[in-house]
């Protein structure tokens, strides 16, 4: 219930533009070890293992750190909760061409239909299917995530295949 209040509050704030938010350098590899030790818990429930590989480069990110562990939080967390058990969680972080961040969270779950997979960004929005709906959630997590990475001057998109999981990949600026 704490976490539903607080994303609504967040996202209200968002929404009214009433969201500063403070850049500052940060190591990435602490942030991701962070959110990680955050989500262990309940990957561990469902013995589920989660690999990272970070790309070679890649030290310092110039974010909101607190908002970039919320952002990352909701995307571990939501893998986890889509992965069946003894599954695998996997999250990459590179550099691309143009010197944005790029993060992907691929989970083994259920997979998202293409025509469903503009809507899981909307506000209260789930896969409405009876298979999907015995997952908990509010819709809110990845509505606000895409806000909070915008706000970055960043962005979020997913490819995903019915039944055989989902990426999530998100793009920030480098500075």
């Amino acid at each position: 219930m704490l976490e539903l209040i607080n994303d609504i509050l967040d996202l209200a704030k968002v929404e009214s533009g009433r969201v500063e938010l403070a850049l500052e350098q940060f190591l990435l590899q602490d942030c991701l070890s962070q959110v990680t030790n955050v989500v262990l818990p309940f990957a561990l429930n469902k013995t589920i293992e989660i690999k990272s590989e970070l790309a070679d480069g890649i030290s310092l990110v110039t974010a909101n750190e607190g908002r970039f562990r919320q952002i990352l939080y909701s995307l571990f967390s939501n893998a986890i909760k889509f992965t069946p058990e003894k599954g695998q969680v996997e999250i990459k972080a590179r550099c691309i061409d143009n010197g944005e961040l790029q993060i992907s969270v691929r989970d083994m779950g259920i997979g998202i239909q293409r025509e469903h997979q503009a809507l899981i960004f909307s506000e209260f929005r789930q896969v409405e299917e009876s298979y999907a709906r015995c997952y908990e959630g509010t819709g809110l997590g990845l509505a606000l995530t895409k806000r909070l990475l915008e706000l970055l001057g960043g962005n979020i998109w997913v490819e995903s295949e019915e039944g055989k999981g989902s990426i999530f990949t998100l793009e920030i600026p480098g500075k």
